[in-house]
C-alpha cells in the first residue's frame, strides 16, 4: 500500500516515497535550495494518501489508538521502512 507521498511546501511538485527516499533527497530538486542566512527552499511535506488508509481503519479504530504507540499504526509511519516490533517494545 502506499500510504504517502512528498509534496513539495514552495512549488507543490509531488515525488513518491520511493523517489526521495532511494536518493536521500532532502530538499525538492526543482526549487530547493539552502543558502547561508536564509530559510530552506523547498522543504517536503508528507502528504497521506487518507483514502488508501481508510479502507484498512475506520474512524473509530483510529480514535481508539492507545496514544504513543506508533508502532500499532504502521500505514502512518512516514518511511518505508519498519522496524521489528519487537525492538520497540524493549
Amino acid at each position: 500500500m502506499k500510504s504517502y507521498y512528498y509534496r513539495c511546501s514552495n512549488c507543490g511538485e509531488t515525488f513518491s516515497n520511493e523517489e526521495v527516499e532511494d536518493n536521500f533527497i532532502y530538499l525538492c530538486p526543482k526549487c530547493g535550495s539552502a543558502n547561508k542566512n536564509e530559510p530552506l527552499k523547498g522543504v517536503f511535506l508528507i502528504e497521506y494518501d487518507y483514502p488508501s488508509i481508510a479502507k484498512k481503519y475506520s474512524k473509530k479504530e483510529f480514535l481508539n489508538f492507545p496514544p504513543g504507540k506508533f508502532w500499532l499504526y504502521p500505514e502512518l509511519w512516514p518511511l518505508r521502512e519498519r522496524v521489528e516490533m519487537s525492538v520497540l517494545d524493549k
